[in-house]
């Protein structure tokens, strides 16, 4: 019978664009259907929340459209709303695609949004429902029991975890720049034209696994090929789910992430057999793990109590890569974004910040030469007493993530209580609505910073010196760049304060220090403008600068394009 049908195309032709419009019509009937679904679920949803003022909306039925534009310019509907009702301490809300709205409450609520209980105000439901995480990182358990994160939190506890990074820091920049393809130009003493986040992501990537598991995975370059390119993806799919429906992510989300999975086999492959050694290794001697040595020590161990649920070579895997991914698309960024900050001028020198914080290198590892390959050996003495005197690159670091390394929104939490959530204010918000802060308006507040949308690179320490010994740990306080409070919010708050904070600051502060003393740099004269997407903020897009191998001595060679 198919063998006659293919004798006469035509009758294939007319059975083909029959089935063709019966699949169009159904599609457009359940599309149709799908809009006044939605239109009609938002008209009751509306009824909620009307008690709260709303900003951004337009009309009724333009509501799909603004869920769409907010999440293109949401930064700027939230400065709108906080204008009109922030600054007074009323809360308002914003359009939320396919989840109705998100409040957003004035500052001095901060801090009873970070103490709510979390069977009241969920940080984690929030997160799971925003990143799509069943179906983004292949783990049912990932949420449940986070102690994958716990162990992440021990990091400063773990005897080598500075020097570690310090010893693998010129590989990163090395194996990065030949990845990148500019090495031979570098070798040749030319310049180099590169995108700085396509630099920091790929030196933060091989950190964090030094972190993870040692400098020897770090140096496997076939599994950093993986993870990049599965860092990238994560990142992609949580995007491409974000703009669909709840109950589309959990049909269309296998489809979506499919490549992802095959690309976790392969890590799984080429990362396996050394969680199998460690796994083995516990096994042999369960006394001999009393100090963990890196992050998988920790999540080994860990898991081992928990039971085979855990303890196995998948779920382990699946865990540390979270931790990877998310160590690609924040400490990266931070990277990216100081590296643009370093041309800026120190107001009260007339000096570039780079040139200040590499004298300020010099003062803390005295008598080291200026050509800073011997910075990164393990005899300079790079340990946690060092790190702490690098007081000037601390308040740097921090006063960047202060204007630049934040979301729109910040504190961001889910109301899970079933009858909804009631403020100390008289505030009622429902069961299932997203309520944040919005973190501008706390981070550019004048009654927070003085001046503060202006960069002060020293706001929060003046940088080490030799002489006066400003900035020494024995004569001023350190900056604890890294610890959130009521004006700096970053690294979140309270009991969900970033568990990888820690780790962050050995990272950048040992990566930035290392790029200061090795590279001349060339960058751009004007910086390019924030960016966000919904409630975050995209790192640094479409820019480059340039780059080259010092080859003299004396200060650093700060020149603009």
């Amino acid at each position: 019978m198919i063998i006659h049908l293919f004798q006469y195309p035509s009758i294939l032709q007319a059975l083909f664009s029959r089935l063709w419009a019966h699949v169009v019509f159904l599609s457009s009937t359940i599309l149709v259907f799908s809009v006044i679904a939605y239109l009609v679920w938002c008209y009751y949803y509306e009824q909620t929340l009307s008690h709260i003022p709303k900003v951004g909306f337009g009309c009724f039925w333009t509501r799909p459209l603004a869920g769409v534009r907010v999440l293109l310019h949401c930064n700027d509907i939230m400065r709108e709303g906080h204008q009109q009702f922030g600054i007074y301490g009323k809360a308002f809300r914003i359009p939320n695609l396919f989840s109705g709205s998100a409040v957003v409450l004035p500052p001095w609520q901060l801090q009873e949004l970070r103490s709510g209980k979390k069977d009241s105000l969920s940080m984690h439901q929030w997160f799971d429902e925003e990143h799509s995480t069943p179906q983004v990182f292949f783990s049912p358990h990932l949420s449940s029991l986070g102690y994958h994160l716990q162990c992440l939190r021990k990091i400063s506890k773990m005897p080598n975890i500075v020097s570690d990074t310090a010893n693998n820091v010129e590989f990163a920049f090395t194996s990065t720049l030949r990845r990148i393809g500019v090495d031979e130009m570098l070798d040749d003493g030319g310049w180099a034209t590169l995108d700085p986040l396509q630099l920091a992501m790929g030196v933060v990537s091989r950190l964090t696994w030094v972190a993870i598991g040692g400098g020897e995975l770090a140096r496997n370059e076939a599994l950093m090929s993986e993870v990049s390119t599965y860092g990238e993806a994560v990142f992609i799919g949580v995007m491409c789910l974000r703009l669909l429906p709840f109950w589309a992510r959990r049909i269309l989300g296998p489809i979506v992430t499919l490549p992802n999975r095959f690309r976790v086999w392969r890590i799984e492959r080429l990362f396996g057999p050394t969680v199998e050694s460690r796994m083995q290794k516990l096994e042999d001697d369960l006394d001999s793990r009393k100090i963990d040595q890196d992050i998988l020590d920790g999540v080994v161990n860990t898991s081992h109590a928990l039971g085979p649920l855990h303890h196995n070579v998948q779920e382990i895997v699946r865990r540390l890569l979270s931790v990877s991914w998310a160590a690609l698309h924040t400490s990266a960024s931070t990277l990216a974004h100081s590296i643009l900050q370093l041309h800026h001028v120190d107001p009260e020198s007339g000096e570039y910040y780079g040139t200040i914080l590499e004298r300020e290198l010099r003062d803390v590892f005295d008598g080291l030469p200026t050509i800073g390959r011997e910075l990164i050996r393990e005899d300079t003495g790079w340990n946690k007493d060092s790190l702490s005197k690098l007081v000037g690159m601390g308040s740097f670091l921090k006063e960047t993530l202060r204007i630049y390394m934040i979301g729109a929104g910040n504190s961001i939490r889910t109301v899970v209580s079933p009858g909804g959530f009631t403020f100390s204010d008289g505030l009622y918000v429902p069961e299932g609505v997203t309520v944040c802060m919005y973190s501008e308006g706390i981070h550019l507040d004048p009654k927070n910073y003085y001046n503060p949308e202006v960069f002060d690179a020293f706001r929060f320490g003046s940088p080490f010196n030799a002489q006066t010994g400003l900035g020494d740990t024995g004569d001023a306080p350190k900056v604890d760049w890294t610890m959130p409070n009521n004006t700096f919010l970053t690294f979140g708050g309270g009991n969900n304060v970033c568990p990888g904070r820690r780790l962050a600051d050995i990272h950048l502060r040992i990566a930035l220090s290392y790029l200061l003393e090795n590279y001349e740099l060339s960058l751009p004269p004007i910086r390019p403008a924030k960016t966000f997407m919904w409630l975050f903020q995209t790192p640094p897009l479409y820019t480059t600068i340039k780059i080259r191998r010092k080859r003299t001595n004396g200060q650093g060679l700060w020149s603009l394009m």
